[in-house]
């Protein structure tokens, strides 16, 4: 069973997987139920297409870098994760990954921990691109 992700208005912006890892959290402003509860006739949000779908792993490590965050506190957010499991599966995401994907469950959740809006994300996966 998937889950969909709600705007503020109740219309569906996406569908997420149903085994995204425990803890995670939905983009700034939204909310997650299971799928099946959605009525048959539910409302679909205007999309917004990412301009930028996806950056290397240098170029995102760079633009973090730019912004003043370094390594090292990404990986101690990695290391406040609830279990070892999902800390080891977001360690193996971040360190091997040579695409980051910028609609990646990890990714919502390392940008939301880093205080960073679901625009300023996508525009950080733009400004990114570039470098």
């Amino acid at each position: 069973m998937s889950k969909a992700i709600l705007n503020s208005a109740g219309q569906v912006v996406t569908f997420v997987r149903d085994d995204v890892p425990e803890g995670w959290q939905p983009p700034e402003g939204c909310t997650c139920v299971d799928a099946a509860t959605l009525p048959a006739n539910y409302d679909m949000a205007p999309s917004a297409p990412v301009a930028v779908p996806s950056c290397t792993q240098r170029q995102i490590r760079l633009w973090l870098l730019s912004k003043g965050i370094t390594d090292a506190q990404v990986r101690a957010i990695i290391a406040q994760m609830p279990t070892q499991i999902e800390q080891e599966q977001a360690l193996i995401e971040y360190d091997y990954s040579t695409i980051y994907l910028r609609t990646h469950p990890l990714i919502a959740s390392l940008g939301t921990s880093l205080g960073f809006t679901s625009d300023q994300m996508d525009a950080g996966f733009r400004e990114a691109s570039q470098l």
